[in-house]
């Protein structure tokens, strides 16, 4: 389930960032859009990459996905188990 969240959620991901580090999203938020909108920086991003740029970096991301929610589960159970709770 974690691999396909992220599958489906990783190119928003990538327009948001890019949005963010380039300060369209203030170009946006006022109004002008053009340049600032999230289907001009998603246009740009696969002009210059294809399909496979908005998925650059999903490896480790799906690498790390797995052990990252084994130790936030892990944790969950413990706290339960700690304070006489009953797992989900």
């Amino acid at each position: 389930a974690g691999v396909g969240f992220w599958g489906v959620s990783f190119p928003m991901d990538l327009i948001k960032t890019q949005m963010q580090n380039s300060g369209a999203i203030a170009t946006t938020v006022k109004g002008t859009g053009g340049e600032g909108s999230v289907l001009a920086v998603a246009t740009r991003i696969y002009k210059n990459g294809g399909i496979g740029a908005f998925y650059r970096g999903y490896l480790p991301c799906v690498a790390r996905a797995g052990p990252a929610n084994a130790v936030v589960f892990l944790a969950v159970e413990m706290a339960l188990k700690d304070n006489g709770c009953s797992s989900f």
